[in-house]
Formats: structure tokens, sequence, C-alpha cells
């Protein structure tokens, strides 16, 4: 009887010990592994491109911060009155990249479709092949590629130019050399500048994460050079095709050949679309 009551009273000590391990312990592991939550603002609406933002759009709410950029807008006032940069969804969280203060380069695009004219990226793959991040939007560039297939089909569609031709009137017509690589069977090592790329209008050059490059030979204390990755440019089908298939066939490398100012007499003014001497802005 006696060893019963010892069983019977280990009994009880280990229940009230579960019990307090569950009211005490547990909740705290709980509360330690949970989230870190942040605020962050969702539109309750669709909001074309272009469509001021405002705070009846929108809606506070608590999200964890390993699930959203570090762009992420917090506080309504900050977004009030700004415009979508892009059409944007219900549903959808707001960062710096999807608003805008002004409507500028909104009213670009919609002057480059109205010019028949349509916008496309290519990958920089070195601060140099950007020309270190002097380019800006409305400047003219040029594009040069270093080809990396060996196939004469490409040769034939691409119909590239060579860069010394350009320079060098006295060597061997286009026509020869062109003669000379489809004899060969392959593409000349150097690199070659495209007639139809020759001049091209620069509209953005974009940051690893899609927001604006900004470079400054002398950045301020705060400041932090953002290096552009990407550029991206007003194009025509034609030259959007042979960019797309430059993106994936070589190596591209960019040279810069005036600002927005002289864009009209490197390109028709029908087709210049930020130029402030044509635009009138």
């Amino acid at each position: 009887m006696k060893l019963f009551r010892n069983r019977f009273l280990i009994g009880l000590l280990c229940i009230g010990l579960g019990l307090a391990v569950s009211l005490l312990a547990i909740p705290k592991l709980t509360q330690e592994r949970a989230p870190d939550m942040v605020p962050a603002l969702r539109l309750k609406v669709d909001v074309p491109a272009g469509e001021q933002i405002n705070a009846d759009m929108l809606e506070a709410i608590a999200v964890d911060k390993n699930i959203i950029p570090d762009s992420v807008i917090t506080s309504p006032e900050s977004v009030s009155g700004q415009f979508a940069a892009a059409d944007l969804f219900a549903g959808d969280y707001l960062t710096s990249v999807k608003v805008r203060t002004q409507q500028d380069n909104l009213d670009y695009l919609k002057t480059a479709t109205d010019k028949g004219l349509r916008l496309v990226s290519i990958t920089l793959p070195s601060l140099a092949a950007g020309v270190s991040g002097k380019v800006l939007p409305g400047d003219v560039i040029s594009i040069m590629a270093l080809m990396k297939t060996q196939n004469t089909d490409a040769s034939q569609t691409l119909d590239p130019e060579p860069i010394s031709d350009s320079y060098d009137q006295g060597n061997a017509s286009s026509d020869s050399n062109k003669d000379a690589v489809k004899a060969s069977g392959q593409y000349k090592t150097d690199m070659q500048i495209f007639p139809e790329l020759r001049y091209l209008e620069v509209f953005s050059l974009s940051a690893s994460d899609g927001a604006e490059a900004s470079v400054s030979s002398q950045p301020e204390e705060e400041e932090k050079n953002i290096l552009p990755v990407t550029l991206t440019v007003f194009a025509t089908e034609q030259q959007a095709l042979l960019l797309a298939d430059l993106e994936s066939n070589a190596i591209i490398h960019i040279s810069r050949v005036a600002g927005s100012e002289q864009a009209s007499a490197f390109i028709d003014s029908e087709r210049i679309v930020m130029s402030q001497e044509v635009s009138g802005q």
C-alpha cells in the first residue's frame, strides 16, 4: 500500500511537471520561433500603368520579412499621389520599383508606341561593356558584338559589318569580307558592328534587382553606386529581333555616340523619343 501511494504521488508530480512545461516552456519556444513580421503595403484593386495611386487603393498588413523584398513600401503617405510604373494587380506588394513620382517614363513609352517602337533589353557582361556607367537615358549608343556561335546560317541572317570597315576605307570591302567568311564556314573572331544597331536611343539602365542604375564618379558619403546590369533601348521590330539574337549568341559591348541633345544628328527625328530637342520637353 505504501509503495502504491509513492507511485501515485510520483505520477501526480510528473503530470504537474508536464502541465508546467506545457503552460510555460512551450509558448515561450513557439514565440521565439515565430517569424519576424514587418509592415507592408498591398493593393486592394488593380491599377493600370500610369494611374495615380491613392490611399483608398492600399491596405497595410504585417508580413514575414523573409518573403518580401527589401524595397517594400511601408508607409501609405510615402506612396500616395505617385504613379504606377507598370500594370499592378490586387494583392501586389508595393515596392520602390513599382511606382514613380512622375509620369515622364510612362509618357516616353506612349510616345515610343505611337512611333512604332518597342523596348528591348540586353545584358552588360562587365562594367567596361557598359562604358563604365557613363551612359544615360536618352543617349545614342552603338552595339558591338563578338559572336560565340560558329555557323554560316547565323552569318547569313545577321549580316554583320566588321568594325575595321567603319574606320579604314582602304581595307577590303564588306562584301569581300562576307565572301571570305562564307568560304571559311566560320565567323571572324573580331568584334563586329551591325548597321541596324549603329545608332540606338537608350531608355534606361537597370541594376540586378530591376532598380534604376545610378553611377557617380564622386558619390557622397551616404550614397552608393548602383551599377547597371542591363540596358534597355528603343527599337524597331527588326532591331529587337537582332538584339535578342545577339543576347543569346554573342558577347555584347556598347559605345556611347552622343547625348540626347545631339540625337537628331544620328537618328531620324521620327524615331527619337526622349530627346528634349524633338519632344519639346
